[in-house]
């Protein structure tokens, strides 16, 4: 509780960068279903354009929807339900922060990563993404503003998430079978 009233605290002095770094991240609860197995060969380059490669382009897109993400019946004037999530928490806003959430996770270091070809598979990042929010809920109460813009940005993620896996999935079903070598 004194956490989250600290949070509150940051929050109230309205300056972007105390909203945005007083956010916990956040990444529990509903479980997403798993991508479809695409090929897969470590670190990526990253301007590879391989079919490989596919998979980053699309979830940079998806990151970038998701950055933008408003919220519902939100005037321009507040800033946008993910606006919690975009850098880093910065300990001196939320005091605790660290000794609470022992892996931080933002969806500025998730994109940088995925531009910088960390993530080897499209559940690397998916693991990012849910850690986000499960920060967000160990850290903050339930009633607290930002789980509840927490739970709002990820029910938009699984709604383009879903789409994102069925394009995935459509890729791979289409792609040639292997023909087997006669020798």
């Amino acid at each position: 509780a004194a956490a989250a009233a600290a949070t509150v605290a940051a929050v109230s002095s309205g300056a972007p960068e105390d909203v945005a770094s007083a956010a916990a991240t956040t990444a529990g609860g509903n479980s997403m279903s798993s991508l479809p197995t695409l090929p897969t060969t470590g670190r990526r380059k990253r301007h590879s354009s391989s079919e490989e490669d596919s998979w980053i382009r699309t979830a940079l897109g998806l990151m970038q929807r998701v950055n933008r993400f408003r919220g519902s019946n939100r005037p321009k004037s507040q800033f946008n339900a993910s606006a919690w999530f975009l850098q880093p928490v910065n300990p001196k806003s939320a005091p605790g922060y660290l000794n609470v959430i022992k892996q931080p996770m933002d969806f500025g270091t998730i994109k940088k990563k995925l531009e910088q070809g960390a993530y080897a598979t499209p559940m690397q990042w998916l693991s990012d993404m849910h850690l986000v929010r499960s920060n967000c809920h160990l850290f903050n109460s339930a009633e607290h503003k930002a789980v509840m813009d927490c739970d709002e940005v990820f029910a938009f993620f699984e709604i383009e998430y879903d789409k994102l896996k069925d394009r995935w999935e459509n890729v791979a079903d289409q792609q040639p079978a292997k023909r087997a070598r006669r020798d």
